[in-house]
């Protein structure tokens, strides 16, 4: 992680909204934008919740965490991602497009989903988190 705050200091910014003046036009999504969560489904014990991932931008799948209430890891079943060496990361995966995951219905509220990614255009975000509302 300390490799992504030198990141932000060598030339690559971390992503807000402003305009930039030295690149042109180029504004960046807020992260509430870049990666969303949409429907929650209850199946069999579990729970499926979606997310979408802006066009342009990706989550670095080892990113993805879901803590409960206590602070315990919540057991996260993840799709297999798009295979990217990265900079920092080396050899690792992301998604781009909609995310399928799933976890333990049992899971103690209030649940953190922590994520982290970039837009294709080269800025990246500091770490994140979505709060997950799962109600029956």
């Amino acid at each position: 992680m300390f490799a992504f705050l030198f990141y932000g200091v060598s030339g690559t910014t971390w992503a807000n909204s402003a305009s930039f003046p030295w690149g042109g036009e180029n504004e960046f999504l807020d992260a509430e934008e870049v990666f969303q969560l949409g429907g929650i489904r209850h199946l069999d014990g579990r729970v499926e919740a979606t997310g979408t991932i802006a066009d342009d931008y990706y989550v670095y799948r080892h990113s993805l965490k879901l803590v409960d209430g206590r602070g315990d890891l919540v057991e996260l079943h993840l799709p297999t991602g798009e295979a990217r060496h990265d900079e920092f990361f080396g050899d690792t995966e992301v998604y781009t497009d909609a995310l399928h995951l799933y976890f333990p219905a049992e899971a103690a509220a209030p649940l953190t989903l922590h994520w982290q990614g970039c837009a294709e255009a080269g800025i990246c975000y500091p770490p994140q988190t979505l709060q997950v509302s799962v109600s029956q």
